[in-house]
């Protein structure tokens, strides 16, 4: 591959060449498959945790799903150590708003 690079007439040589074929078709798909899974659990963690920091009355949800977005698990983490709990008289005043 490198010898085709320096050698005289070789213009169709394209730098990726050996890049695509490196990993091969499959190890391809996994990773594309591996990227939409990941994307679809961030979206799914980034809901839960906007609904979850608006019950509990947070002053900024939408930083939240941006503290989600960029770190991931540990913006999870962080969520949960922050996140203040919920009081007796708010769990029972959601118990009900939902049995309506």
């Amino acid at each position: 591959m490198i010898t085709t690079m320096f050698q005289e007439g070789a213009s169709d040589y394209h730098m990726m060449e050996g890049w695509f074929n490196t990993f091969g078709n499959l190890a391809w798909m996994m990773m594309i498959i591996g990227g939409i899974l990941y994307f679809g659990l961030v979206v799914i963690f980034a809901y839960f945790i906007h609904k979850d920091a608006i019950i509990r009355g947070s002053k900024n949800p939408e930083l939240w799903i941006l503290l989600l977005i960029f770190l991931n698990i540990i913006g999870v983490l962080i969520y949960l150590v922050v996140r203040n709990n919920y009081s007796l008289s708010q769990n029972v005043e959601i118990r009900e708003g939902q049995s309506r």
